[in-house]
């Protein structure tokens, strides 16, 4: 709309150069956008909205230390899209800063967090599951999959590791709800 007016104002030669630079500050303001968790949107009647992404992603960075919260909105930045290792390198990130709160995310939910450490544990992250000489680790099925299919497990892994913080952050909210719903217990 804007380069459509000034297209009728400004010499040609001119213009060309503004529509030039205006698509490199769009480029700049998506790519800020993508790094924030956000995306541009076209609603129905046709006006641009800025929304988010993954609100799951959006929840978790708001609870762990911003050295985390960098690396979780990183993840799923355009520019790692295909480039596994530098996906496994963030997950491990996330994996490792899990590792002491195991014990509770069991107690929590069993079932998830058998699923979670089955992923963690099989899918070439924590333990070299490609080798075939390491009986005891080895993963045949994961070690056979394309690259893509890969990453689609350490997509599915990422998202199981933010259930896992969000796991925590409902069980510190039942915690306090737990404590309201009691009558002797003080505030």
């Amino acid at each position: 709309m804007i380069l459509n007016i000034v297209q009728n104002v400004i010499p040609k030669e001119e213009y060309q150069y503004l529509e030039e630079t205006m698509k490199q500050i769009l480029e700049i303001i998506c790519y800020d956008l993508e790094a924030l968790n956000c995306k541009i949107c076209t609603k129905s009647d046709g006006k641009l909205i800025i929304e988010q992404k993954d609100a799951s992603v959006t929840e978790v960075v708001d609870i762990v230390e911003p050295s985390l919260a960098d690396s979780i909105l990183e993840y799923n930045h355009y520019v790692l899209r295909g480039n596994i290792e530098e996906k496994k390198a963030i997950l491990l990130k996330i994996i490792n800063s899990l590792e002491p709160k195991l014990p509770e995310l069991k107690r929590i939910n069993g079932g998830l967090f058998s699923d979670y450490s089955y992923l963690i544990n099989n899918m070439n992250l924590r333990h070299n599951n490609c080798d075939s000489n390491d009986e005891k680790k080895y993963n045949e099925k994961f070690s056979k999959l394309s690259d893509s299919e890969k990453e689609e497990w350490y997509d599915e892994t990422f998202q199981m590791c933010l259930l896992m913080f969000l796991l925590l952050k409902h069980q510190d909210r039942k915690d306090k709800i737990n404590a309201i719903k009691r009558k002797d217990d003080v505030l």
